[in-house]
């Protein structure tokens, strides 16, 4: 798929790493969707009219942690790829609830061939959906 036909979520609740994020895809030629919250992902998913290819998420989040918003996320939206990126080593996400991570993972701070490429590979990857 090319990146001018993908529409990305971003979600992150640190507001910096968020727009960098966006702007890396964007340049790439992504359609970009960003969200702060779980919450405010969730009810910008359900206004987007159009598909929602891959979301990327930071696994350790206030509100909800990125695997329990994929979960909310694939109850509406089976064919959702996901990849997670965190700023914290598994040790670090254990002791914050987060066990084990599914999937492809993106470890902060990346730059943005490394984030352009790990998406591209999420968007070609089959089995992808059910990460």
């Amino acid at each position: 798929m090319p990146a001018e036909c993908a529409t990305i979520l971003v979600v992150d609740d640190e507001e910096p790493v968020l727009t960098a994020a966006a702007e890396m895809l964007r340049r790439a030629g992504f359609d970009v969707l960003m969200a702060t919250s779980p919450p405010e992902a969730l009810t910008l998913c359900r206004e987007y009219p159009d598909p929602i290819h891959l979301a990327l998420l930071d696994i350790v989040m206030p509100s909800m942690n990125g695997l329990e918003l994929r979960e909310c996320l694939r109850t509406e939206y089976p064919g959702i790829r996901v990849l997670y990126m965190s700023e914290y080593n598994h040790q670090e996400m254990a002791w914050r609830g987060v066990a084990e991570i599914p999937g492809d993972f993106l470890k902060k701070p990346f730059t943005s061939s490394k984030l352009v490429g790990k998406v591209n590979a999420g968007l070609w990857k089959r089995g992808a959906a059910t990460a």
